[in-house]
């Protein structure tokens, strides 16, 4: 059974404003650059303080720790070998945990998997740290996706000739939209997705049936039901979000992509938040915010808050990240069974269920002395089977469609058919060395607008103005 250490908490806690962090993961970023200038070191990774993750940054914490031997296996096809896997803690724990998946690879093959989790600052910054040395510390690395751009995809092994070897394990069975983010331009495949949040709709259907409204589709559909709910009876808020620093920007992005919009152009050389679709994105929260639509105490709203909200009963929608459907309706949740879900609303031309999601990824540093292996340990915790187990049994948001398709999960979660359309259509937040510094630029602008101090129009314009220079 794999042993661990354990470092801090929290799968997606936003690092926006953390100005130390940043200016350490600065220095690290140089040095990355530096040694990969002068053809240093084995590969390396992740050389960016990535912006928080969908979730924007705030989903599960949890406990992290320096890296413990595993107990090892016996005889195998990887006998004697060493691995090390680096891992948020909530994500080792959808893979079973202690008992799970890597002691099942250890059992298996005959390998010692060396297990160290961490949150995701630390986590960051320790990979960012060792490959900068190219000491070789850490075979198999978990990443967000928006942290495998060009300044840390050459640190690490390109997975696109094991991936063509690999049979029926079937690469093609993860949708493209999780498939292209870790694919450079020049073909190299960084990463294989393991978890997924994508933006979802949920709301109480007996209070949507007591106003005399349908779930929403569109925009303008949005505001009819939103005025609606709002009439029948004001104590209850028709919309809630996040709307803290930061994960404002990871609740209201769904809304940008579903207007039609992106944060920035295809090649993410240029801000173009400020499009027509971004206007029409902020106005809708805007006018929500003025008319009592969202929560008074929007701006001091984070993750559990929000989904509290609906839990007790003080909110009749809110747009969320897919999983915690299973935390809105579990025992304890007096409105459980009043509970129901939609694709997110979009505008016209836009694919239904287009929003924003965040995706977990599993990396190969370029320097593991073992890659083999390393890439057998990340195909077996990702094969369909176990990708089914994962998702059934530890809670994990699924990345293949066949465990969406699968009758077993679709009995669990009626939802799978739309969380697989929605994953589909959906975006994530671009891969970009500064995207924690545009995530803080965005999130101030739009408080601003949405509180009225600044016209839509203005405070896009204003944020693209900074994160040109950004980019």
């Amino acid at each position: 059974m794999p042993n661990r250490t354990q470092e801090t908490s929290g799968e997606s806690k936003p690092r926006g404003g953390n100005m130390g962090r940043m200016k350490l993961t600065a220095l690290v970023i140089a040095l990355l650059i530096l040694v990969a200038a002068c053809g240093g070191g084995g590969g390396g990774t992740d050389t960016t303080a990535a912006a928080s993750g969908i979730e924007g940054g705030t989903e599960e914490t949890g406990g992290g720790g320096e890296g413990t031997s595993a107990s090892g296996g016996g005889e195998g096809e990887f006998s004697g070998v060493e691995l090390a896997l680096l891992i948020h803690p909530t994500l080792y724990a959808a893979t079973g945990d202690d008992g799970g998946l890597v002691a099942e690879f250890e059992e298996m093959t005959g390998a010692t998997v060396e297990v160290v989790t961490a949150p995701i600052g630390e986590h960051l910054e320790r990979s960012m740290a060792e490959f900068a040395s190219g000491s070789g510390r850490f075979d198999v690395i978990n990443m967000q996706g928006q942290d495998l751009h060009a300044d840390i995809t050459p640190f690490l092994l390109d997975l696109g000739p094991y991936v063509a070897e690999s049979g029926d394990w079937d690469y093609e069975d993860f949708p493209e939209s999780l498939r292209t983010p870790a694919t450079s331009a020049e073909g190299q495949v960084a990463g294989i997705p393991f978890r997924i949040g994508v933006t979802m709709m949920y709301y109480r259907a007996d209070l949507l049936e007591a106003a005399g409204v349908e779930a929403p589709t569109n925009f303008e559909e949005f505001r009819t039901v939103a005025e609606a709910l709002y009439e029948k009876d004001p104590s209850v808020t028709p919309l809630v979000q996040r709307g803290k620093a930061e994960e404002i920007v990871h609740d209201w992005l769904a809304f940008l992509h579903a207007a039609g919009g992106d944060l920035l152009n295809e090649d993410n050389s240029a801000c173009t938040v400020n499009s027509e679709a971004g206007v029409k994105a902020a106005t809708l929260w805007a006018d929500f915010y003025e008319a009592g639509y969202l929560p008074e105490d929007l701006f001091a709203l984070g993750r559990d808050d929000y989904i509290a909200s609906m839990r007790e009963g003080r909110a009749a929608i809110g747009n969320y990240f897919s999983p915690y459907w299973g935390t809105i309706t579990e025992e304890g949740s007096e409105f459980a069974e009043d509970m129901s879900w939609a694709l997110m609303p979009t505008e016209e031309g836009v694919d239904p269920g287009t929003a924003w999601y965040q995706a977990w990824y599993l990396t190969v540093a370029k320097d593991s002395k073992n890659p083999e292996a390393a890439w057998a340990l990340v195909k077996h915790i990702t094969n369909k089977e176990n990708s089914l187990r994962s998702a059934l049994d530890w809670a994990n948001g699924p990345v293949r469609a066949s465990v969406y398709e699968d009758a077993s999960y679709v009995e669990e979660f009626p939802l799978a058919e739309d969380w697989l359309t929605a994953v589909a259509a959906s975006r994530a937040l671009p891969a970009v060395p500064t995207n924690t510094q545009i995530v803080d630029t965005l999130s101030k602008e739009l408080v601003d607008i949405v509180a009225g101090d600044k016209e839509p129009q203005q405070g896009l314009d204003d944020a693209c103005s900074v994160i040109d220079g950004l980019l």
